[in-house]
């Protein structure tokens, strides 16, 4: 968070969802389910109950990776009303990058929906599924702008805007069989910047993507050991390693994987210096095109 930032400048804290806490096993479950073609029912209890899974989608707009919240249904919408009930779209995001924070609502379908069909012209058109939705997204969206004033009030933010829009719907293999289909998705997606459809095979690759980055998987502990256990070096690897070497608390490490993912991956900064400071036993980072960015990471985890 940037030093100047205000408090209502960000979605509060109870909102926040930690996109490294996806597991293998949240993966594993959304696979079958998008394998046996579930229902939206289905597939929204997983996410619901996932949160942390359903945050990776922030990353179709290129934001979430410094912050992400999830803002419950029943919270956006704006007391006092006397026209009407409102609307209450399946998800409202908030992602946070190095532009500030970003708004959208998140329309989810089912892996079986149809996206596109060839009508009597033997033109490509939106199936009904499909054109119901971008109907749908698109009053979420006139809504949300139309009542940002109200929303921030309910929600004690002062950042909030008019929000963007994403539908996951349907399989890639559909685009594959027609290259029509593919061409008329990818021309919505290029026409209409507030609103983006994405299949649920696009869903699963950054899932699976992002969820590499995370500290928390399995494999990042194998990772830690081959790197910083001595006992399972071997000997011939022994050499170049100082017996006064100190090895990062797992704490540290965590906390060095995270940072690092942030500055070469998302801020796209190299790292000149990692080592552990003998005095204060703090991990330090040197980092940054001109070596001006720095970071200590205490044995505890913490970040200086």
């Amino acid at each position: 968070m940037f030093v100047n930032a205000n408090k209502g400048d960000f979605p509060p804290e109870e909102y926040r969802v930690d996109p490294h806490n996806v597991t293998g096993d949240d993966i594993e479950k959304l696979i079958t389910l998008i394998r046996k073609n579930a229902g939206e029912t289905e597939i929204d209890l997983l996410l619901k109950n996932r949160l942390p899974l359903l945050s990776l989608t922030s990353s179709f707009f290129s934001t979430g990776h410094h912050r992400s919240w999830i803002i419950p249904q029943a919270r956006i919408k704006p007391s006092g009303f006397t026209n009407g009930p409102g609307l209450r779209p399946d998800y409202l995001f908030a992602g946070e990058n190095s532009d500030g924070v970003t708004w959208w609502v998140v329309d989810l379908k089912s892996p079986k929906d149809t996206l596109y069909k060839e009508n009597g012209d033997g033109r490509i058109v939106e199936t009904d599924k499909l054109r119901n939705a971008i109907s749908q997204v698109d009053d979420y969206i006139t809504y949300c702008t139309k009542h940002q004033g109200s929303i921030r009030n309910t929600l004690e933010l002062t950042s909030f805007s008019s929000p963007y829009g994403i539908i996951i719907m349907g399989r890639e293999a559909e685009l594959k069989r027609d290259l029509r289909k593919q061409e008329r998705k990818a021309q919505f997606n290029r026409r209409t910047h507030t609103i983006q459809i994405r299949t649920f095979d696009a869903f699963v690759r950054e899932v699976e993507f992002h969820s590499k980055c995370s500290y928390k998987l399995p494999f990042l502990t194998k990772l830690y050991k081959s790197l910083f256990v001595i006992d399972e070096l071997t000997h011939h690897d022994r050499w170049f390693i100082d017996e006064d070497l100190q090895i990062p608390t797992s704490a540290q490490l965590h906390g060095l994987y995270r940072i690092s993912c942030q500055l070469t991956y998302m801020m796209v900064q190299p790292i000149h210096l990692i080592c552990i400071n003998n005095q204060t036993q703090n991990l330090y980072i040197l980092a940054g095109q001109s070596e001006d960015i720095e970071f200590q990471i205490t044995p505890t985890g913490e970040v200086l």
